[in-house]
């Protein structure tokens, strides 16, 4: 969460697979003139991708795999962020300075793996309706308002299973 008293919340998302749920999503952003970060990573289709920064959204790296980064070396770390980081750069943008540690793990070797390579922030959550559940528009809607102050950044989910996110 950002210390702050301004009445600003920042929508982070991730599980950017494919087009199954992102061109609903980005419809419905647009309708209401928002913008999100979107944490890629080596599973986002790079039509998805093209969209996304099309739309003017943020992009953020989640490293290729996706996977737990604490159990890998800060090489394996590397690779995987400069992998992300070139289907960034092919859609036209780039995934500087925001990082997110897969499954919001981080330790001292992957906050210094990130920041070498340009990622100042690395980002995690403080709202996360759990929407990779299936869980409906209007439970995620119930989780989020009830949670909501100033500065929060919400987790949500474009994959798959986040059957309720777009609405």
């Amino acid at each position: 969460q950002v210390n702050t008293d301004q009445k600003v919340i920042s929508l982070t998302i991730s599980g950017v697979s494919d087009d199954t749920r992102i061109d609903d999503i980005l419809q419905n952003l647009a309708s209401l003139d928002v913008k999100a970060t979107f944490f890629i990573e080596g599973s986002t289709s790079q039509a998805a991708l093209n969209k996304i920064v099309a739309s003017g959204h943020e992009i953020g790296n989640q490293a290729n795999s996706g996977a737990d980064a604490s159990g890998m070396t800060a090489d394996q770390l590397k690779a995987e962020i400069i992998l992300t980081e070139a289907s960034a750069i092919t859609a036209g943008s780039t995934s500087k300075p925001y990082f997110r540690a897969p499954a919001g793990v981080t330790n001292d070797s992957i906050l210094n793996t990130a920041g070498s390579l340009g990622y100042d922030y690395t980002i995690g959550w403080s709202i996360d309706p759990r929407d990779w559940s299936g869980n409906s528009a209007s439970d995620i809607t119930s989780i989020i308002t009830s949670q909501l102050a100033p500065g929060a950044i919400i987790l949500m989910d474009a994959g798959t299973s986040a059957t309720g996110t777009a609405a």
